[in-house]
């Protein structure tokens, strides 16, 4: 990030990548207004309330600075990077970005994140349930690591007895931080997606509850698209749409062990 940028503000120099990868900045956890306003001064312009890592708040504004961090490391914007090094890689069209200030929005932003159709959003989705892996006119090749994937999609324990703010895309769950990983969230506690969804789903999820779920244990990859304002504030549609979709795919005729297919795996 600009030099500028830590040097308005000492304390911001104990920000670590983890931390806004994990949502415990510290910084004022902006999250709109978007519509008339000159973003990149707003991002940059958050205060750090409390010591990085000690609070977790939802926030925006956090992964834009991390898009910035990318475009900086790679010489690329996000969005170019992500087209050129991923989605090239598995056979998806390329993605729009949308961008402020000359940057790819990385988040909220204006105009809203990544612009997805279902299908390549599940490519990315089975990609992560192959653990990086992709296989392609006959060969498979590491996309990105199984390592990275996997400490990613995982719930992140430097969160346990984190006290957080609930996020606006989870309608106000209790005790968010204790299911959310890096820019991820996990059903590890069977809290976010119910009990009707083994124990091993993540996903990303996105305003207006729409979803990318990879459940391992099932080898199944769910992509929800078309965004409705007011399901932000439902919160148990997750968990009714997923269990609808479990009843789908689970037969639950005698004889197919149902309740083991469930099982996450060990």
């Amino acid at each position: 990030l600009p030099a500028s940028w830590s040097e308005a503000e000492p304390a911001r120099r104990k920000i670590r990548i983890r931390h806004l990868l994990t949502m415990t900045s510290g910084l004022t956890p902006y999250d709109g207004p978007y519509k008339g306003v000159d973003y990149a001064p707003v991002i940059f312009a958050q205060k750090v309330e409390v010591p990085p890592g000690t609070v977790w708040a939802y926030a925006s504004a956090p992964v834009d600075l991390l898009s910035y961090v990318v475009e900086d490391v790679t010489g690329r914007k996000l969005g170019d990077y992500f087209n050129a090094e991923i989605g090239s890689a598995i056979g998806c069209a390329p993605v729009h970005f949308p961008e402020f200030n000359g940057h790819s929005g990385g988040s909220g932003g204006p105009g809203g994140g990544a612009r997805f159709v279902s299908r390549e959003l599940a490519r990315v989705g089975y990609l992560l349930l192959q653990g990086g892996a992709w296989e392609r006119n006959g060969r498979r090749g590491q996309v990105v690591s199984r390592a990275r994937v996997a400490e990613f999609t995982s719930w992140a324990p430097s969160l346990k007895d984190m006290p957080g703010e609930h996020p606006r895309n989870s309608a106000a769950e209790p005790r968010p931080p204790g299911y959310y990983g890096l820019l991820f969230w996990t059903n590890h506690t069977q809290q976010s997606l119910g009990r009707a969804v083994p124990r091993d789903a993540f996903y990303m999820s996105g305003w207006g509850k729409q979803a990318c779920v990879v459940i391992p244990s099932l080898d199944l990859v769910v992509a929800r698209l078309g965004p409705d304002q007011k399901l932000n504030e439902e919160p148990e549609f997750y968990r009714e749409f997923f269990a609808r979709v479990m009843a789908a795919v689970l037969d639950p005729a005698p004889g197919n062990a149902v309740p083991a297919a469930a099982k996450p795996k060990r």
